[in-house]
């Protein structure tokens, strides 16, 4: 794979500007693609109601599922529209109506003043396309009607509170959330405006009122993009000042410009290709939102490592497209093997069989593969097309690891002196500088390690109290206040198991007395013990609906508590009744969902972790590493799912993260954390411990090579996970219930692993582990690589010795030098066999002598 990397590099350094036009020429046709089935350029970007992306993974019920049989039998016995009322697909919207503090003479809504706003109110509601039915809390002859004057409440259509200052009416629709007309969000609104102007407080919540917010605004919308573009500029400065030792704005400007092309190019090709298939599988661009932003934080990231590693070899004295070659054959194998476990990763929440989930895995794997394609030839084309560092191009930055004086090159066959200090490939542990992070981490790896594994023990202590549950809906608040806390006033006034209810469906075809059957099935669960109230039956069709009120809200355990146990006396009710009852409803399926997910949890993570750990394993040619890696994965995803506990439960900064409302941690959430998380923090691993595993080749010691890695890398990886942050922080923006929590959680997760496993625990971990970090249980790995027969000096070098060192891995030393005639970019290209014996050659040599400097690799 790295010599196709390395001629691949080649060849899209010459033709720079062929493949650069041809990355532009899929840029324009995307945009105009999407422009085009969208109708505008504004509805690129338009989001209908209920295309939230809580709504579509609580969409139709589960099959398999019991509120799924429910639905079913719904469907078969009432009519269209009435059926999807009814099965808990339809989309509704829910008003709550009160008046303010006492203090008016004890007016009430039914006042002739209030009741005729009410009344304009709920007119303007029958008048919105697609709406069947709208309850009237202060009719006389309402269907479903059970008012009490207690703070029970009504389970149905309406409902008023005993002391008439408080209201309910729900607005039901004849389509699915999915299927909503354009605008009917905002005709929500605008017919509650009667009421509102009568002095009447009007909240509305409900998968009908649930909307992804509107595209930020203009400004916002800069102020991101000019985050972005500073985070790629400070990213690219920081990683080449670390690496190549220049950070001069000219010679940034053409790295910085690829990063900012690959980006826009992830973003357009990527969302155009995304928005095509999630709109065939019936979803919208809501749904893979996180999936587009995965794909654009792995392109950029990936970018700026190709395009500060080809400074690095510019630095180290290669030219043009033989730069180009060994980038692709060091940073591109790593780039590949990366974007291989962040496709591997999201894959594995097909698993859960929720439709929503497998179609944000398959797109996040598809928006990586773009990624990796991008990065492996998008900026090596854009440096090639601008002719940077190439023939009488910029000169060459100082090696890092010099003191600013100028590299002298050295002729073929001749040896530098012990005391000079040469580039990075030639530089011993005598030549090593380091920095006071790598003194503190690596040179001191128990302090390090016992302070990152306390770090991490406090931020996954909250993990202990995880209550996974059901998906809140209204944990978000919306900017114009739509949903201000209208679920709580539902819980306040009528009770908490008024916003869930429960839908009994009963089956009397086989019962021998319809009429009584259902009553004794009404009175054995009305009489459970967390049942609030259980309404009159609506009979009809050999079918009978009844509501059921718990006594607990709809993210309570102990609302799915009372749905087993109804569940679990079906079938004795239908032994002695002849009827078969079922229960749905839009609580229930909420329940089966987060039910289902919480099974295959373990399985999702037994999966992603093993061929993390696998693919790690192969990569790295160390299984010791690999675990390392893996573990610390591991722990940067127990540790972000004690945040979410701290954020989502507790209660700790929701209010200044937009999160308004305590519950349980919705259990998509650990879900979606093992699919992206994993993937984000294994892939991004790959490059600091390969940068450790590479200088294995170059130093005698392994443990000074984790130090000198850990100096390379260790930059970049900073600046890259600041630009992921920048990225992933967007997704908070929108107020979508799971959107938010997700892009918050992904934004910690990889602060976290950055801070603490990949700068940290990890480093120390492979400085205590030493040359056992790349053991491989296997004899090939082992054996030791020698030169070509008959080429003088076959004995293996000192870093040869080294078991599991990987071939090529030291580009400076299997390079010809900058003079020779194939470090020109108008040289022929070798072909594989001569490009190993040419790096066999280099890295070969006469037996170390006591005189040589430890692990220098001499040049014959």
């Amino acid at each position: 794979m790295r010599t196709v990397l390395y001629r691949l590099g080649r060849s899209c350094h010459r033709h720079g500007r062929a493949v650069l036009g041809l990355w532009l020429a899929f840029l324009v046709l995307a945009g105009t693609g999407a422009v085009w089935t969208s109708g505008s350029v504004d509805g690129v970007l338009h989001l209908r109601p209920g295309h939230s992306a809580g709504a579509a993974l609580t969409g139709p019920a589960l099959p398999g599922t019991g509120s799924a049989q429910a639905a079913d039998l719904i469907r078969q016995r009432r009519s269209a529209s009435d059926a999807v009322a009814q099965a808990g697909d339809a989309a509704t919207a829910s008003f709550v109506l009160r008046l303010g503090a006492r203090g008016d003479d004890g007016a009430t809504l039914a006042d002739p003043r209030h009741r005729a706003a009410v009344d304009r109110t709920l007119t303007e509601l029958r008048e919105i396309p697609q709406v069947t039915r709208v309850g009237d809390p202060l009719g006389d002859a309402v269907p479903g009607d059970t008012r009490q004057a207690a703070r029970s409440g009504l389970a149905g259509e309406s409902g008023l509170a005993g002391d008439g200052r408080s209201a309910y009416a729900l607005v039901t629709f004849s389509v699915t959330s999915p299927d909503l007309a354009t605008g009917t969000r905002d005709a929500l609104i605008a017919a509650a405006r009667p009421a509102r102007d009568a002095g009447i407080t009007v909240d509305i919540t409900g998968p009908a009122a649930e909307q992804w917010s509107q595209p930020p605004s203009a400004v916002l919308t800069g102020l991101l993009a000019l985050a972005v573009v500073l985070a790629v500029v400070l990213a690219v400065a920081a990683a080449s000042a670390a690496t190549s030792g220049s950070t001069a704005a000219l010679a940034l400007l053409p790295a910085v410009g690829a990063a900012l092309l690959a980006g826009l190019v992830s973003v357009v090709v990527g969302g155009f290709a995304a928005r095509q298939a999630v709109v065939w599988a019936g979803f919208d661009i809501a749904a893979v939102a996180p999936a587009l932003a995965v794909g654009l934080v792995t392109t950029l990231g990936f970018t700026v490592l190709v395009t500060v590693r080809f400074r690095q070899e510019v630095a180290s004295g290669h030219r043009g497209a033989e730069a180009a070659g060994h980038t692709l054959r060091t940073t591109g194998a790593d780039v590949a093997v990366a974007g291989l476990i962040m496709m591997i990763t999201p894959v594995t929440l097909a698993v859960t069989r929720v439709p929503m989930l497998t179609v944000l895995g398959l797109a996040t794997a598809g928006s990586v593969a773009l990624a990796v394609c991008v990065a492996l030839t998008l900026p090596i084309a854009v440096l090639g097309a601008v002719r940077v560092n190439d023939t009488g191009g910029e000169p060459a930055a100082a090696p890092s690891g010099t003191r600013g004086e100028p590299e002298t090159p050295r002729p073929q066959g001749t040896r530098g002196s012990q005391g000079t200090r040469g580039s990075q490939s030639t530089r011993g542990p005598q030549g090593t500088r380091r920095p006071q992070g790598a003194r503190t981490v690596t040179w001191r790896p128990v302090r390090a390690l016992l302070l990152g594994l306390a770090v991490l023990g406090v931020v996954a202590l909250p993990v202990a109290d995880l209550r996974p549950g059901p998906l809140d809906h209204s944990i978000t608040a919306a900017s114009d206040g739509i949903l201000r806390g209208a679920g709580d006033q539902l819980s306040m006034v009528f009770g908490p198991g008024f916003t869930g209810p429960l839908l009994l469906v009963i089956d009397t075809a086989g019962a021998p007395d319809p009429e009584r059957a259902v009553q004794q099935i009404r009175g054995t669960v009305g009489g459970m013990r967390d049942v609030a109230l259980a309404t009159e039956p609506r009979l009809g069709d050999d079918l009978a609906t009844v509501t059921v009120v718990p006594l607990s809200g709809p993210g309570d355990p102990a609302t799915a508590e009372l749905l087993r146990d109804i569940r679990g006396r079906a079938a004795g009710l239908a032994a002695t009744t002849g009827a078969r009852l079922t229960v749905g409803g839009r609580t229930a399926i909420d329940i089966d969902v987060a039910q289902r997910l919480t099974d295959t949890l373990p399985l999702c993570l037994a999966l992603a972790v093993g061929l993390t750990a696998a693919a790690l394993a192969l990569a790295l040619r160390g299984l010791p590493a690999a675990l390392a890696v893996t573990l610390g994965s591991l722990f940067s995803l127990v540790g972000t799912s004690g945040a979410a506990v701290a954020l989502l439960q507790w209660g700790w900064l929701a209010g200044p993260l937009g999160i308004g409302r305590q519950g349980p941690v919705a259990a998509v959430l650990p879900v979606v954390a093992v699919g992206l998380l994993v993937g984000l923090t294994a892939g991004h691993g790959v490059f600091m411990v390969s940068r450790m595993r590479e200088t294995v080749a170059r130093a005698a010691d392994p443990r000074t090579a984790v130090t000198i890695g850990y100096r390379e890398g260790a930059p970049t990886a900073a600046a890259v996970t600041a630009v992921a942050v920048v990225v992933l922080t967007a997704l908070a923006l929108p107020a979508d219930p799971l959107l938010r929590p997700v892009g918050i959680l992904l934004a910690f997760g990889l602060l976290l692993d950055v801070g603490v496993v990949r700068l940290v625990l990890l480093p120390a971990a492979l400085r205590l582990l030493g040359r056992s970090a790349w053991w491989l249980p296997t004899t090939a790995a082992m054996r030791p690589r020698t030169g070509r027969a008959g080429r003088a000096g076959t004995s293996p070098p000192v870093a040869a010795q080294l078991p599991q060192t990987p071939p090529l891995a030291a580009p400076d030393a299997a390079a010809p030098d900058a003079a020779s005639p194939a470090s020109s970019a108008n040289s022929p290209e070798p072909a594989p066999d001569e490009s190993g014996a040419a790096g066999s050659a280099a890295a070969s040599g006469p037996p170390a002598t006591p005189e040589d400097q430890p692990g220098e690799l001499v040049h014959h």
